[in-house]
């Protein structure tokens, strides 16, 4: 999910090595691309921990429910 968020950020026209990785894109000498590179990333990180923290408070909720019907020994 992160790399699409990250390739989603990068503009079509920008070289194939900048939709790869971010640290090709950081090489490349055009200053705006550097830029919407950098911010694309932020945004592909924030997306992809958002998701986690989601994922990770269901995930605890469905055990403590499951595990409330689990007698006490």
């Amino acid at each position: 999910m992160a790399v699409a968020v990250y390739r989603g950020g990068i503009p079509a026209d920008a070289p194939a090595a900048a939709h790869e990785s971010v640290g090709a894109a950081l090489a490349l000498p055009d200053g705006g691309l550097r830029e919407q590179a950098r911010e694309a990333f932020t945004t592909a990180l924030h997306s992809a921990s958002t998701l986690s923290a989601v994922f990770a408070l269901v995930t605890a909720a469905v055990v403590l429910t499951l595990l409330r019907k689990v007698p006490r020994t």
